[in-house]
């Protein structure tokens, strides 16, 4: 089983397992260093996500310990600080992030990760409001 190391390759496996909402299991598997189908194993057995439903934010830090991974949550007011006082969005997370690190941030509704430095996700350029952003260690 490969892992896969990018949002694209997360994206061809969650077809084929007939999958939408699943951006909890992309950021695992991404964060995480696991492959998806781990990760979309282990949010169902931990969080009780089913398929084509998301998950809980508690969840995917449940799945993330379970691996073995570290959390370390940001002070969101530094960040905001770091960036002139404006709001955080994916769109300006990015360079105010350590790029040889890999982080976790959840919007309403939503989660992704940030890997090396790139937004691995859909909602790249767009302005939803981050409210927490964690630091993922393996």
């Amino acid at each position: 089983m490969k892992i896969q190391t990018t949002y694209e390759e997360c994206l061809e496996v969650s077809k084929e397992f007939n999958e939408h909402n699943d951006c909890a299991v992309i950021a695992v598997a991404l964060a995480g260093g696991i492959p998806y189908e781990t990760s979309h194993s282990l949010l169902r057995e931990l969080g009780g996500r089913e398929n084509r439903k998301p998950a809980r934010y508690s969840s995917v830090s449940a799945t993330l310990m379970l691996i073995g991974a570290t959390e370390k949550f940001l002070d969101m007011e530094e960040m905001k600080k770091n960036n002139g006082g404006r709001g955080l969005t994916p769109n300006n997370i990015v360079p105010l992030l350590d790029a040889t690190k890999t982080y976790v941030a959840y919007v309403k509704g939503h989660v992704f990760a940030v890997c090396k430095g790139k937004l691995e996700d859909w909602s790249v350029g767009r302005k939803f409001k981050v409210l927490q952003v964690v630091e993922v260690s393996r």
